[in-house]
């Protein structure tokens, strides 16, 4: 495997280039070559290459701003985020899909990456309690909380 490692991120971006490239523009309808994209991450997933078994789901609220994490552990020990965000004004979803091409070493490097890519968001940035608000509780999610029994 030529993946490179920085830290806690694995980038398959290379290697999914050469799976694409095998499989040609229509890749992604190829059951061989999601069968071959999920092989890399040792990932269980559908026909289209979307994972579908969630390891963990993280809900973040608060007037008109909601975030959903859910972290993904594969058979191999990598972990894959999709995000879904909504604000007053706007939203976005990404899907775990075996084609995105970068996955995590940890479960707390998933956590804080997905965090992140949230406080990065132009509609959580602006001034305001309420953003402020929904930042902090984004930001409390950055350190998993220990179960005390």
């Amino acid at each position: 495997m030529t993946n490179s490692q920085s830290h806690d991120i694995v980038d398959f971006r290379a290697e999914l280039d050469v799976i694409r490239q095998k499989y040609g523009p229509r890749f992604h309808c190829q059951e061989n070559a999601v069968i071959d994209a999920a092989a890399l991450w040792g990932a269980h997933c559908n026909t289209h290459g979307v994972l579908d078994q969630i390891t963990e789901k993280i809900s973040v609220r608060h007037k008109g701003y909601s975030a959903t994490i859910r972290l993904y552990r594969t058979a191999i020990g990598y972990w894959h985020i999709a995000l879904d965000f909504t604000a007053p004004d706007s939203g976005f979803c990404t899907p775990a899909s075996v084609w995105s091409g970068i996955a995590y070493a940890s479960d707390l490097a998933a956590r804080r990456a997905a965090v992140e890519c949230l406080l990065n968001r132009r509609a959580v940035r602006v001034d305001g309690a309420d953003p402020r608000t929904f930042r902090a509780k984004l930001e409390a999610e950055l350190t998993p909380k220990l179960a005390l029994f």
